[in-house]
C-alpha cells in the first residue's frame, strides 16, 4: 500500500464526490470502474485519482450514459467529460419504472429501483424519480393504480434516506423548513424529494402526513412549530396564494418549488425563493 498521494476513506469519498457508498461498492465490483487501495483489514482507501475518475464518471452519468459504458469512455479518452452519443439511460429507467408500475409489476419495480439506487448518482436518481412521479400524477384520474403502487414501493426507500439526513442534522444549529404540497392529493414522493432537497440545502427537513392550507398556517402555528422556513411543492396550483401568504410573513423564509416559475415574473417578495422542479437536481 505505497502511494505519495494522501488516501481517503469511502465515507469521505462520497462527501466529496455527492456518491454514497453502496454506490461506489457497486460500480468497483459489478463495472470495474474503481480499483481502490485495500488496508490489512481489507478496508478501501482512495486516492485523488480515484476522486477525479469518479467525478469524471458522475459527468457522464448526468449527461445519459449508463454507468455499464462509463469505464470503456473513460479508458479511451480519460478527459473526455462529454459523450459524443449520449446513451438515455434516465429516460430507458423511467420507462422501466413508469412501465411496471402500469403493469403493476411489483417484481419488475423493485428490481428497477435496486438498479436506480446502486447504478446512479444520488442526484439523478431523484431527477428519475421525480419524472416517474410527474408521470403517474399526470395520469391519476384515469389510473390511480399506478400512482398508488409507485409510491407504496418509493416513500419508504426515500423516507429511510431522509432520516438518515435527519439525524445526522439534529446536533447541528440549521433552520426548520416545513415542506409539505399544495393540495391534498399532491404527489407524496416530489414532496418527499423537495424535503430531502431542502436537507442537502442545509435544512431540518420536517414533512407531515396532513396538509396544511396557506390560509391555516398562521402566525401562531409558525411560532409553536418553531419553523424559519416554509418550502411549498406547487404542483397543479398556481402557488399564488402562498405568494400572498409570504407578503403576510415577511420573517419566513418560503420556498416555492413549481413546474413553471415564469408565471410569477411580477412583484417577487424577498423572503420568496423560486425552485424549478425540473431542474432542482441538476
Amino acid at each position: 500500500m505505497e502511494t505519495q498521494q494522501p488516501l481517503y476513506p469511502i465515507r469521505e469519498v462520497s462527501r466529496l464526490t455527492g456518491v454514497n457508498s453502496i454506490t461506489l461498492r457497486a460500480w468497483e465490483r459489478r463495472y470495474g470502474l474503481i480499483e481502490p487501495i485495500r488496508t490489512e483489514s481489507g478496508h478501501r482507501l482512495y486516492t485523488q485519482d480515484h476522486i477525479e475518475l469518479i467525478n469524471r464518471a458522475v459527468v457522464l452519468t448526468q449527461k445519459g450514459v449508463q454507468i455499464s459504458q462509463v469505464k470503456s469512455l473513460l479508458d479511451q479518452a480519460p478527459d473526455v467529460f462529454e459523450p459524443t452519443v449520449l446513451v438515455e439511460s434516465n429516460h430507458e429507467m423511467i420507462d422501466s419504472l413508469y412501465t411496471a408500475c402500469v403493469k403493476q409489476d411489483l417484481a419488475a419495480l423493485n428490481q428497477s429501483y435496486d438498479l436506480v439506487f446502486s447504478d446512479f448518482p444520488e442526484k439523478s436518481a431523484y431527477k428519475v424519480l421525480n419524472r416517474v412521479s410527474q408521470k403517474c400524477q399526470e395520469t391519476f384520474v384515469e389510473h390511480p393504480a399506478e400512482k398508488l403502487l409507485f409510491e407504496a414501493c418509493t416513500l419508504p426507500r426515500l423516507m429511510t434516506r431522509a432520516r438518515h439526513l435527519c439525524l445526522s442534522q439534529r446536533t447541528k444549529a440549521v433552520s426548520k423548513c416545513l415542506v409539505q404540497g399544495t393540495q391534498a392529493n399532491a404527489s407524496s414522493v416530489n414532496v418527499c424529494l423537495a424535503g430531502l432537497w431542502c436537507s442537502s440545502k442545509g435544512y431540518l427537513s420536517i414533512n407531515p402526513n396532513s396538509f396544511i392550507a396557506a390560509v391555516d398556517l398562521t402566525r401562531e402555528l409558525i411560532k409553536s412549530m418553531g419553523l424559519e422556513t416554509v418550502c411549498i411543492v406547487a404542483e397543479a396550483c398556481s402557488g399564488q396564494e402562498w405568494i400572498e401568504w409570504a407578503k403576510q410573513h415577511s420573517t419566513i423564509e418560503l420556498i416555492l418549488i413549481h413546474d413553471d416559475c415564469e408565471q410569477f415574473s411580477g412583484d417577487i417578495p424577498v423572503n420568496v425563493q423560486l425552485v424549478i422542479q425540473q431542474t432542482m437536481w441538476d
